[in-house]
C-alpha cells in the first residue's frame, strides 16, 4: 500500500490564521505604495511616452473608441477604468512605448547588418586620365574572328 501523508495544524491553527493575515495586509501596504508612487509619477511617465512614441497613446484611445462602437458597455468600461487607473495605464504605455523603440532599433540594426552600412566617399584630386598607351596597346593587339577562334 501506498504512504498517506496527512496534515494536520493542531493548535497551530490560529498563528497560521494570523500570518496569512498579516502577509494579506503587507501585500495591501505595498500596492498602495506602489499606487501612490505611480499616481505621482503619472504626468512625467506620460510625458515620456509622448516623447518616446505619441502613437502608443493614440492607438491606445483608437482602440477604446472601437470598443466603444463595438459594444457600449465595454466602451464606457474600458473608458471609466482608463480615468480610475490612470497611473497603471500610463505605466502600461510606458512599458508599451519602450518596447516598441526596442524592436525599432533591432529592427533597423537588422536591416543595417544585411543590406550593409553606406560608405562615406572621398574625393580625390581630379587629374586628367592619359589613355594614349591604352589605345596603343589596343591598335597594336591582333583582331580575331569569331571563324578564328572556333
Amino acid at each position: 500500500m501506498a504512504d498517506r501523508y496527512e496534515f494536520n495544524m493542531k493548535g497551530n491553527s490560529l498563528w497560521s490564521i494570523l500570518i496569512l493575515v498579516m502577509m494579506f495586509i503587507g501585500v495591501f501596504v505595498v500596492a498602495r505604495l506602489i499606487f501612490r508612487l505611480l499616481y505621482f509619477l503619472a504626468p512625467a511617465l506620460l510625458i515620456a511616452v509622448l516623447i518616446i512614441d505619441r502613437r502608443v497613446i493614440t492607438e491606445y484611445f483608437q482602440w477604446i473608441g472601437r470598443a466603444w462602437k463595438r459594444d457600449k458597455i465595454l466602451g464606457i468600461g474600458a473608458g471609466v477604468l482608463t480615468v480610475i487607473g490612470f497611473p497603471v495605464v500610463v505605466a502600461f504605455l510606458l512599458g508599451k512605448a519602450i518596447l516598441r523603440k526596442q524592436v525599432r532599433k533591432a529592427e533597423s540594426e537588422y536591416i543595417r547588418q544585411r543590406d550593409g552600412d553606406l560608405v562615406d566617399f572621398e574625393e580625390l584630386d581630379s587629374k586628367p586620365l592619359n589613355f594614349d598607351r591604352l589605345d596603343k596597346q589596343v591598335k597594336e593587339r591582333p583582331s580575331y574572328r569569331e571563324e578564328d577562334l572556333i
